[in-house]
C-alpha cells in the first residue's frame, strides 16, 4: 500500500461520508507513525455523489478532479486502465483491519471525458462505482 491514494465510504447514524486518505512514501507502518492505518489527506478531494446501503452491502458513486494539485494524491490518466485494490469490514465509524478475506484486486479504466450519471460538473471529475456487495 505504499504511496497509495485511497477513497473510503462509511455509513454512520444512517449518515454516508466520503474520505480522501494515502499511505505516505515510506515504509509503512511505521512503528514512529501516529496510527498503523492509511492517514487522513490535508484537503478532502472526493465528493459523494449518491449512495445506498442495502444489506450490509454499500453502493457508493464518489467522483474526484483526475488531477487535483494535492501531493497526497495522485494524478488519473483519462482512458488509462489503473490497478486498484478495495477492502471493506464492519467497523462503521473509524478505519480499521478488514480482515484477511475482506479484499481484493481489480483494474478500472477512468474517464475524464464522458458524461456521467448523474452528470458531474464539467470539471474533468471522474466517477467511480463501487459495490461491496
Amino acid at each position: 500500500m505504499i504511496g497509495s491514494d485511497i477513497v473510503s465510504v462509511s455509513y454512520v447514524k444512517k449518515q454516508f461520508y466520503v474520505d480522501d486518505r494515502y499511505v505516505p512514501w515510506a515504509a509503512y507502518p511505521l512503528l514512529t507513525s501516529p496510527t498503523p492505518y492509511p492517514q487522513a489527506d490535508n484537503h478532502n478531494d472526493w465528493t459523494l455523489i449518491c449512495a445506498d446501503i442495502t444489506n450490509s452491502s454499500i453502493t457508493a458513486i464518489v467522483t474526484r478532479a483526475l488531477d487535483t494539485g494535492d501531493a497526497q494524491d495522485r494524478v488519473i490518466e483519462a482512458g488509462v486502465s489503473l490497478p486498484v485494490v478495495y477492502a471493506f469490514g464492519s467497523t462503521t465509524n473509524k478505519v480499521a483491519y478488514h480482515g484477511g478475506i475482506n479484499r481484493g484486486t481489480d483494474s478500472i479504466q477512468f474517464y475524464g471525458d464522458v458524461t456521467p450519471y448523474p452528470p458531474a460538473d464539467a470539471d474533468g471529475s471522474v466517477i467511480l462505482q463501487y459495490d461491496s456487495g
